[in-house]
């Protein structure tokens, strides 16, 4: 696409297909407790749809969903296996201006029952998880983002906590 092309698009929405793989690579040691390794292979199946519409004074808004599907091979070390974990994340996106945008977003999870040695272990995930954004872009390379998120709803196996994330970006 041509310059001139790329600047008069008009977004449509879409549908894209995700695929992620984590490998088993850093140090594993099954007596820590805490290991930057999980000794297992991940895959992550996700389906994105963006949807822009021009809604607020011309500005863009954008709804996005994305289902996932986790998938975990077993920790053949410990004999810790994983049922899959779906995952369902939406955004909403606003433009207020050229160079300043804010989405809201969540993130709900369910699944991923453990056994271990073929034992179930419980810890099948529930949660759900709110999260906002700010993005100013103050030049053409560089933009400052603020994002907090934090759990409202979760069982006592689903994630936790909250999240205060600040970033400044840099395009090359």
């Amino acid at each position: 696409m041509s310059l001139n092309e790329f600047r008069s698009f008009t977004p449509v929405t879409t549908a894209n297909l995700l695929l992620g793989l984590t490998l088993p690579l850093g140090e594993y040691d099954p007596q820590n407790l805490t290991n930057l390794g999980a000794n297992r292979y991940a895959f992550r199946l996700g389906l994105p749809i963006i949807c822009p519409q021009e809604q607020f004074s011309g500005r863009t808004t954008t709804l996005e969903v994305v289902p996932n599907l986790h998938i975990f091979t077993e920790n053949r070390e410990t004999g810790l296996q994983q049922e899959p974990i779906c995952t369902l994340e939406g955004h909403i996106t606003q433009d207020f201006t050229a160079h300043f945008w804010g989405s809201f977003g969540f993130l709900w999870a369910r699944g991923g029952e453990t056994r271990l040695n073929g034992l179930l272990q419980n810890g099948s995930q529930r949660s759900l998880w709110l999260a906002t954004a700010l993005n100013y872009e103050f030049s053409p390379r560089w933009a400052l983002n603020f994002r907090y998120g934090e759990t409202v709803a979760q069982n006592e196996f689903g994630l936790d906590g909250s999240l205060y994330h600040l970033k400044l970006v840099t395009r090359f």
